[in-house]
């Protein structure tokens, strides 16, 4: 059997910066396999295009660029606003420590988005709205485990783009779950990344944050990301 459409997929990598000897982003090991649906969106696209053909016990290497990993980094998703825009969110402005954390906003229709707080000057907020591997360039190492048809519940019981599970290691930073990863400015080391996947996916059900934090899941993904 091999990796294809609808196939259940187990399994097991290491992501790193740039190179096979750059900073590990994230490990998913064997007692922790990610498991997914494969072809229905559940990982970076190219991410599953590198995998496509492979039979269990086979290994994997590859590069993604930052347009095919989690794209550029966009000026134009620095934006400022108000304090005043955030009295539903339990956040104090005025802690010392809270420049380079990441909050948790209701952005419609996508719904939760994590942002990292830029910069408080008096009542104006700028937060980051890129994703928090934009602009870089990953590598990605590791084996398929274990493989097999998807059932016809798990096919029709799938919501979006969820459609299996794991657990990931961030290093380094802040994983968020969808959930998604500050895998990478040193807030935080060894955050314990879950949810959906890790950093070659991205969904959560349960996001790791009230409303802000320094450390969450690494769901780097596409998707729901």
């Amino acid at each position: 059997m091999k990796v294809d459409e609808h196939k259940q997929v187990s399994i097991i990598y290491t992501m790193r910066f740039d190179s096979e000897d750059g900073e590990i982003i994230e490990e998913i090991q064997r007692d922790r396999a990610l498991e997914y649906i494969h072809g229905v969106g559940r990982l970076l696209p190219q991410f599953e295009t590198n995998l496509e053909g492979l039979a269990v016990n086979d290994k994997f290497k590859f590069k993604l660029d930052c347009d095919a990993a989690f794209g550029p980094y966009n000026k134009e998703l620095i934006r400022t606003f108000s304090r005043d825009e955030f009295k539903e969110y339990s956040i104090d402005f005025d802690d010392p420590n809270i420049l380079g954390q990441f909050m948790l906003l209701n952005v419609e229709p996508s719904g939760q988005q994590q942002v990292r707080i830029l910069e408080v000057d008096g009542n104006k907020v700028k937060l980051d709205f890129n994703h928090i591997l934009a602009g870089r360039d990953v590598f990605v190492n590791g084996e398929v485990v274990n493989l097999r048809e998807a059932t016809l519940e798990e096919l029709t019981g799938m919501h979006g783009c969820c459609g299996g599970h794991g657990h990931g290691d961030c290093h380094d930073g802040h994983g968020h779950g969808h959930g998604d990863c500050g895998c990478h400015d040193g807030h935080g080391h060894d955050g314990h990344g879950h949810g959906h996947g890790g950093c070659g996916c991205g969904c959560d059900e349960e996001p790791a944050h009230d409303d802000y934090d320094t450390h969450g899941d690494c769901g780097c993904g596409n998707g729901c990301c």
